[in-house]
């Protein structure tokens, strides 16, 4: 289980915040979610931006002042497509299909 989860330290203390990198393998988080099935109640569109809304509130409950931002690699396993924002169609192309 240690291998699922890495922290370490990537800046020194700045103005007081110590800034650090975690890695949680999403093999992990799956089955986070099998004992905390309200991580796939939160807003996120993924499984990883889930984990991360559920985690700042975790944190908060305790009242933890921990500020979370998610790094978007790696993303899991798409059930389907993703679009890509270089192919989204523009007003000519949609003239072309009225």
């Amino acid at each position: 289980m240690n291998q699922n989860v890495n922290a370490h330290q990537t800046a020194k203390k700045v103005m007081g915040w110590d800034f650090f990198h975690l890695y949680i393998e999403t093999e992990f988080i799956v089955e986070l979610i099998q004992i905390f099935p309200k991580i796939l109640k939160e807003e996120g569109i993924t499984i990883e931006q889930q984990f991360v809304l559920w985690l700042e509130k975790q944190f908060q409950k305790r009242k933890r002042n921990y500020y979370l931002k998610l790094v978007e690699v790696p993303f899991e396993q798409s059930k389907g497509f993703r679009l890509n924002p270089d192919h989204y169609r523009t007003e000519d192309n949609l003239q072309d299909l009225r």
